[in-house]
């Protein structure tokens, strides 16, 4: 029965989403690889201020087509909808209520990172008190 779930999973997996995840991926990967191209580019001697706005409205669009892969991924796992379905839903939602689900994210993500810090810090104390 176990055996039987995990490859209906695995089926699904790599099934019809398959190709939601490797868009999302494939997106990222022109995101970085712009990014790249910019920061390669600062080092140039074109050092001015045009290139200085340039360089500020091409990272805020690349900041905000991260934010938006993020949730559509999260679309498409949960809906089971395809990536540009699930990407119109999220930018709906975004536009909708954009305060509601940055406020979860950014929380989410600081108290999740604050929490393992602070586990971190006790388990420190405690494997430093049973050692000694």
């Amino acid at each position: 029965m176990v055996l039987m779930n995990e490859w209906y999973y695995c089926r699904n997996a790599f099934g019809p989403s398959f190709g939601s995840v490797s868009l999302s991926g494939l997106v990222l990967v022109f995101v970085r690889i712009i990014r790249s191209a910019v920061d390669s580019a600062q080092d140039s001697r074109q050092r001015g201020f045009f290139f200085f706005i340039l360089r500020c409205c091409v990272n805020s669009i690349l900041v905000a087509v991260e934010f938006l892969n993020k949730f559509t991924i999260n679309f498409a796992a949960v809906t089971g909808e395809s990536y540009c379905n699930s990407a119109r839903m999220s930018y709906d939602l975004l536009k909708r209520n954009l305060l509601s689900p940055v406020f979860v994210e950014v929380i989410s993500t600081r108290l999740l990172a604050g929490m393992a810090f602070v586990i971190s810090v006790l388990y420190a104390i405690v494997v430093s008190f049973h050692f000694r």
